[in-house]
């Protein structure tokens, strides 16, 4: 079974093992929805666009946001933020993100604003070629 593949996005280019790098953007995308579940008007953004020899995948929400205290300890395994109804988990997810993320040669980032939006950023190395097929 192959497990690397390259994903294109527009024409972007970022090259890896396709199930972990499906699990990083699942695992944001997710959090996110979780954050937004109770909200009047929940959006949820998912853009991506070239930086600097990378992508950039940024991951965007209106959720409550991310408490200043916190920001620091996101991508610490084990940890959790505050407690809330629909919050689970055993608090790995960011962690395995991050670590996902440096295997691949890039870096994930969380922030929030005060007025709630939340943004999380992975960025890859950008595959500066067109493959010649999808080889294993």
């Amino acid at each position: 079974m192959c497990s690397r593949s390259t994903v294109r996005m527009t024409s972007l280019l970022i090259e890896g093992d396709m199930t972990r790098l499906v699990q990083v953007l699942v695992n944001l995308i997710r959090n996110g929805f979780d954050e937004i579940a109770e909200q009047d008007d929940p959006q949820l953004w998912v853009e991506a666009e070239g930086v600097d020899g990378g992508v950039d995948v940024r991951i965007r929400d209106t959720g409550p946001g991310i408490p200043p205290e916190v920001l620091p300890h996101l991508f610490e395994p084990f940890f959790r933020g505050p407690e809330r109804a629909n919050r689970t988990g055993l608090g790995l997810g960011l962690f395995i993100v991050s670590e996902i993320a440096k295997s691949h040669g890039g870096i994930v980032d969380g922030s929030s604003t005060d007025d709630g939006d939340t943004r999380f950023s992975l960025t890859l190395p950008r595959v500066a070629r067109e493959p010649d097929g999808l080889p294993c």
